[in-house]
C-alpha cells in the first residue's frame, strides 16, 4: 500500500492571520480578526530553538485562511525564517480552502500561485474540502464549483505546469460518514478524487471543539458511528486499490495505521499522541504553545485529566502504543457508544482484513 511519508518529527503550526473567507460549521478557530506581526512570526525560530528543538521541522501556516495575508509578505516573511532558522531545517507547509483564490484578481493569483511552487513543499500543500459542511457563507453548491475550477487552474498554471496534487484534508463528519458508508458511493468519491488527480487524502476525525461544538447534533459522529463508517470506507478502499493496482490514491490514516499495526509503533506524528510533545502553535494572541493547534486552547489541567484517563483505561490494550489514546480534544476517551477515541473497532478492522479474515 502506499505510504505518506514521513520527512519530520516536529509540527510548528503558524496562524498568520485568523481571518478567513467562509465560516464552516465545523471550525475549530472560528474567523476573527486577529493577525500575527512580522516580528511575532521571524521569531519562530528562536523560540523552537530555546524549547530544544533541532533537525526538520514542519512549518504549518494555517489559519484561518493563510492565502488572505498579503503574497508578497508572505514571501519576505519565509525568506527572513529561511535565512535564520537557528539550526532548524524548515519545511513549509500550507493548509487553504483554497476557494478564496477566487477572490483575488489574476495578478494576485499568479502572485500566490509562483509562492506556493517556489517556497512550499509541494507535498505539503494542504487544501480542505468536506461534504456539505463548508462555505456557509456561501451558497453551498458554489463551494464545490469554486474548489475543482481553482483545483484545475492552479494546476494550469505556469508554475506548475500540470503539476499540482495537494493533500486533500477531509473532516469525518456526519454528512461525509454517509458517502463512505456505501460501497458505491465510496467508489464514485475515489472516481472524483482521481479524475480531479487529488491522490493524497488525510481524514480527520471530527472533536467537539470550537463551532462544532454548537453544530454538534448536525454534524458530530460517536466514537461507534466513527469507526464503523471507517471501517466499511477502509475495506472500500482495499478493494479499490485491488482493482487498480497503478492507482496513486493513498489515503490517512489508513497507510499510517496498517504500518502501525504490522510493527506495533506509530510514527504519524499525530497519532502517536504527540501533540504535546512534537507539536507548537504560534499565534498572535499568546506565546508559543506546546500543543497542536486544535487543542490549543485546551486547558493543562484537562489535557492531564485526559492522559490520566487513558493511562488508567488503556495500558492493556493491544493498540495502545498505535493510538496513545485518541485525541486529547474530545472530552472522555470513552463516549456514550461505548466506543473509545482512539478508534479500537476500526483498529481491529484493519487488523483484520490485513490478515485476510475479512477480504
Amino acid at each position: 500500500m502506499d505510504k505518506i511519508t514521513k520527512r519530520f518529527d516536529t509540527i510548528a503550526y503558524v496562524r498568520p492571520t485568523e481571518k478567513c473567507n467562509l465560516r464552516c460549521e465545523h471550525c475549530f478557530i472560528p474567523p476573527n480578526p486577529a493577525t500575527m506581526s512580522d516580528k511575532q512570526i521571524l521569531d519562530i525560530p528562536r523560540q523552537l530553538s530555546d524549547a530544544g528543538v533541532t533537525g526538520n521541522v514542519l512549518l504549518q501556516w494555517h489559519g484561518g485562511e493563510p492565502l488572505l495575508i498579503d503574497p508578497e509578505r508572505c514571501e519576505g516573511l519565509i525568506i527572513g525564517l529561511n535565512a535564520n532558522t537557528q539550526g532548524i531545517k524548515f519545511l513549509h507547509g500550507v493548509q487553504t480552502n483554497l476557494v478564496v483564490l477566487k477572490n483575488f484578481s489574476k495578478e494576485r493569483r499568479n502572485k500566490w500561485y509562483q509562492i506556493l511552487s517556489q517556497y512550499f513543499d509541494k507535498e505539503m500543500i494542504g487544501v480542505s474540502w468536506d461534504k456539505e459542511i463548508r462555505g456557509v457563507n456561501l451558497k453551498p453548491e458554489q463551494f464545490y464549483d469554486y474548489f475543482e475550477e481553482s483545483v484545475l487552474e492552479i494546476r494550469s498554471s505556469q508554475y506548475f505546469q500540470d503539476d499540482f496534487s495537494p493533500a486533500l484534508t477531509i473532516t469525518a463528519a456526519k454528512p461525509f460518514l454517509k458517502i463512505v458508508t456505501s460501497l458505491k458511493t465510496s467508489v464514485l468519491f475515489f472516481e472524483w478524487l482521481c479524475l480531479l488527480q487529488l491522490h493524497k487524502i488525510h481524514i480527520e476525525k471530527i472533536t467537539p471543539t470550537g463551532d462544532a461544538i454548537k453544530n454538534w447534533s448536525k454534524i458530530g459522529v460517536s466514537n461507534l458511528e466513527y469507526s464503523k463508517a471507517m471501517g466499511k470506507f477502509y475495506l472500500a478502499y482495499r478493494r479499490y486499490k485491488n482493482l487498480h493496482p497503478v492507482s496513486k490514491l493513498a489515503i490517512s490514516p489508513f497507510c499510517d495505521l496498517e504500518d502501525a499495526i504490522k510493527t506495533g509503533e506509530q510514527d504519524n506524528v499525530c497519532a502517536s499522541g504527540a501533540c504535546q510533545t512534537s507539536m507548537f502553535t504560534f499565534s498572535s494572541k499568546e506565546d508559543m504553545v506546546k500543543k497542536c493547534t486544535a487543542i490549543a486552547k485546551h486547558s493543562e489541567t484537562q489535557l492531564e485529566n485526559y492522559q490520566n484517563n487513558v493511562k488508567a483505561g488503556c495500558f492493556e490494550c493491544e493498540f495502545n502504543n498505535i493510538c496513545n489514546g485518541g485525541c486529547p480534544a474530545h472530552n472522555n476517551v470513552i463516549d456514550n457508544s461505548g466506543e473509545c477515541s482512539g478508534a479500537y473497532q476500526l483498529l481491529q478492522t484493519i487488523k483484520s482484513i490485513n490478515t485476510g479474515e475479512l477480504l
